[in-house]
């Protein structure tokens, strides 16, 4: 069975098209491929949905949102997983972390924000269609 388990407090997401609905049920979003030379994800996707942003330092395909992202004070940029660690501590209280997500979700267009919420929930609803239940 590849479903999670149902306390599961983390998933660890290696899948296309899947991303925006993990965001869309977290507290946190970590966006990988930036701890190492790969240049980073897609940004704008958590801080769209008001989330908490965490980064490593290789944002080579993301600098422009990145540096938004810094400017705004929105983002933890950290270098490895110990400063990883520390800024989900800090992001899990409550005030930090909703602070992070408003300022982030704030330097979104609302019109760019309202379509990507909708092709969020769109990809959502298609792979609930598309899921097997049985």
């Amino acid at each position: 069975d590849d479903r999670p388990a149902g306390d599961a407090q983390v998933f660890l997401c290696d899948t296309m098209g899947e991303l925006p609905m993990f965001y869309a049920a977290s507290d946190i979003a970590f966006v990988a491929g930036s701890l190492v030379p790969v240049g980073g994800h897609n940004l704008l996707e958590p801080a769209a949905l008001g989330k908490p942003v965490i980064t490593g330092p290789e944002l080579h395909g993301q600098r422009e949102m990145a540096d938004a992202l810094i400017a705004a004070k929105a983002i933890s940029i950290v270098a490895d997983a110990n400063e990883l660690a520390d800024s989900i501590s800090a992001f899990l209280d409550h005030r930090t972390g909703m602070s992070y997500g408003f300022l982030a979700r704030q330097l979104v267009d609302p019109l760019d924000q309202a379509r990507r919420l909708f092709d969020i929930y769109f990809n959502l609803l298609q792979a609930l269609v598309d899921y097997d239940f049985i």
